[in-house]
């Protein structure tokens, strides 16, 4: 008789582990957020002053288009197979992308290539920061449907939501606190840095622990282990070829041989002396 396949139920994941998880939507929405209504108006003003209104859509442009890059990132990351998992070398190589993007945006608004490359420089970096940052952001939003069983699902994604917005309310209160846009780079680089190790260790504990209870279910769905062994010592104990009858097992015979041999033995004692 076959056994069954077992359905394999993913474990409960704790309120820390889910927050882990959304913690790189924390950095999205600090990030995001002030971009779109500080960081690039004053930039603008600031690297290209006689022609900022044409500067901001511009960069709004940019950010727009990196748009494109999310059905991509989704599709690779879903392909992608190694020992590190799916989403996580995304979010790795993602955020490091992103971190030396928005050092070399800083670096062109302090002046380090000059005023007349200013402008481009910012430009290409910033749209190399956005389209890192949608491959990181693709990637951490698939860890839920992937690591969170289906009836947490919801709380997940509020968790996350949750997780935005805060990010985006720290972020303008960071700014109107401190009115330091550079302080607001290291904002930037340092909470991304931060949130991308959070959601990794959370995302590296589920995934292994999901690895642990597929390796179990799987063991238990090849059958019993007591039914496997006694049709493994019945195919050891098989008949010889030409030998009718056989069939009895390995340790039955050795029994039978053992037996045979101790009876034989008083036998020839009893004769030796009777001569």
């Amino acid at each position: 008789m076959e056994s069954m396949p077992l359905v394999q139920k993913q474990e409960h994941v704790g309120v820390i582990r889910l927050f882990g998880l959304s913690a790189y939507f924390f950095a999205t929405g600090l990030l995001l957020s002030t971009l779109a209504l500080v960081t690039l108006a004053l930039e603008a003003r600031h690297l290209a002053p006689s022609h900022a209104t044409l500067a901001l859509p511009g960069l709004l442009s940019i950010a727009g288009v990196s748009q494109l890059a999310c059905p991509l990132a989704g599709a690779l990351s879903d392909r992608h197979r190694s020992k590190y998992g799916r989403r996580r070398p995304f979010i790795f190589w993602g955020t490091a992308v992103l971190s030396l993007s928005l050092a070399t945006q800083w670096a062109a608004r302090a002046g380090v290539f000059g005023e007349s490359l200013a402008l481009a420089i910012y430009g290409l970096a910033f749209f190399a920061a956005m389209v890192s940052l949608n491959f990181a952001y693709t990637a951490a939003t698939s860890l839920v449907p992937d690591l969170v069983p289906p009836e947490q699902t919801g709380v997940a994604n509020g968790v996350a939501t949750l997780a935005q917005v805060a990010g985006s309310f720290f972020g303008f209160l960071f700014y109107f606190v401190v009115d330091d846009l550079d302080a607001l780079y290291g904002l930037y680089v340092s909470s991304v840095l931060l949130a991308s190790a959070a959601t990794i260790t959370a995302a590296t504990g589920l995934e292994r622990r999901k690895r642990l209870a597929r390796a179990g279910a799987d063991v238990l769905d090849n059958g019993d282990f007591t039914d496997r062994l006694r049709r493994r010592r019945g195919s050891w104990g098989g008949a010889a070829p030409g030998h009718k009858g056989g069939g009895a097992s390995f340790i039955d015979t050795t029994t039978s041989t053992t037996a045979t041999s101790t009876t034989s033995t008083p036998s020839s004692t009893t004769t030796t002396t009777t001569t």
